[in-house]
């Protein structure tokens, strides 16, 4: 016997039963073995759908034969319409071959009128695997919340270390278009105005006020909390958008960057976002991994290949590389070799490459440094 107060103080049954009398026999079976209980009784199709829109239900008690309705059509339709809510038969037709293709099906079990007293151990066993279903469900829900959180922490503190690299891309056309106005200003303010020179000079600097736009533009896409939306993307040009905003950074730590990016890519099903993301975070631990090298040269190769049903990218740095024990670990959550570091930012890579249906690993080159690959399915 189960106490009530493990649970809601009465269950909310619908009970598909065409016999008043034996609705009121599952009651009264279920109140003496201490589950109190609301029973809604209904015996036709029309009746048990509108219940079924209108919610409520803790548990779906159903006959398996019935005048104008019949327990494997109300069964498909509490599978489709209320699917989190347990279904059990109880039935006085119900032979247990049916029967257990019926739990093949989805039932959650079956009680035989003749051996009622079997109802209340599986109403226990029904109604504590739906609360466990429904506290898991929550709890990834929740984690899924953390995550989406510790991701967009990670990207805002991603740009607040490239601060001087992203005010180096906006200076640039800034800069430009100060000096393009003021040739203007010059060629209009002659005796003889040259307006070919003037109106050269305000075309470039439309295209850098264009070029200055996009850079804002990426970085504000990259702080803002937007959920996952995936489309079909070119990982060459995401790549390369990514690159704009790194490349101060790359000037900075005096890394020479080689691209080996494959023609013809295939596009992937990917969030643009979170895919920029990814890869910024490889490349600054790339960079990193290089920031104390002088014995050999900085470099840095990101490179795409075109393999059997997925699109394959590579980040390779020729960095102080990691020991094999602790190359084991750098993908869990909160384990970094920094002493800065929050641990996050492979773990962040890790969920976004899982959650684009692709794979994501890293091993020591043959000389120094590291390689990270990551792979996303291509788009169908």
């Amino acid at each position: 016997m189960i106490d009530s107060s493990e649970m809601d103080p009465r269950l909310r049954i619908l009970h598909l039963e065409d016999d008043a009398t034996d609705s009121a026999l599952v009651r009264e079976t279920l109140e003496e073995g201490g589950l109190g209980c609301e029973v809604t009784r209904v015996e036709t199709e029309a009746a048990f759908c509108e219940l079924l829109d209108e919610g409520g239900f803790d548990l779906i008690l159903a006959d398996y034969t019935l005048p104008s309705f019949d327990g494997s059509s109300a069964l498909r339709l509490a599978l489709e319409r209320r699917p989190e809510v347990p279904f059990i038969f109880v039935s006085g037709t119900l032979d247990e071959e049916v029967a257990i293709e019926s739990l093949k099906v989805g039932a959650t079990d079956y009680v035989f009128k003749t051996k009622l007293s079997r109802i209340v151990p599986s109403v226990q066993r029904a109604v504590r695997a739906a609360e466990e279903r429904l506290r898991r469900t929550e709890a990834e829900k929740a984690l899924r919340a953390t995550q989406a959180e510790l991701a967009h922490v990670a990207r805002v503190m991603t740009m607040g270390e490239m601060a001087a690299s992203i005010a180096h891309e906006v200076n640039q056309p800034l800069s430009a278009i100060v000096l393009n106005g003021n040739a203007c200003l010059g060629w209009l303010s002659g005796e003889h105005p040259d307006l070919g020179e003037a109106r050269e000079a305000v075309e470039r600097i439309v295209r850098d006020a264009l070029r200055a736009g996009e850079v804002i533009a990426r970085i504000r896409a990259l702080t803002r909390k937007d959920p996952t939306h995936k489309e079909c993307l070119d990982l060459n040009e995401t790549i390369e958008q990514v690159l704009v905003l790194a490349r101060g950074e790359l000037q900075k730590n005096r890394v020479v960057l080689h691209m080996e990016l494959a023609r013809d890519l295939p596009s992937v099903l990917g969030d643009r976002i979170e895919l920029q993301q990814l890869l910024l975070n490889l490349l600054i631990n790339a960079i990193e991994a290089m920031s104390t090298i002088s014995d050999r040269p900085r470099a840095l190769v990101v490179s795409t290949a075109d393999g059997a049903g997925e699109v394959l990218v590579s980040v390779r740095d020729a960095g102080v590389g990691l020991a094999a024990d602790v190359s084991d670990h750098i993908f869990d959550a909160f384990y970094t070799t920094k002493a800065s570091g929050m641990g996050m930012g492979l773990s962040i890579c890790r969920s976004i490459v899982e959650n684009h249906g692709g794979s994501l690993f890293a091993e020591a080159n043959d000389g120094h440094g590291m390689t990270f690959r990551f792979t996303v399915p291509k788009a169908l």
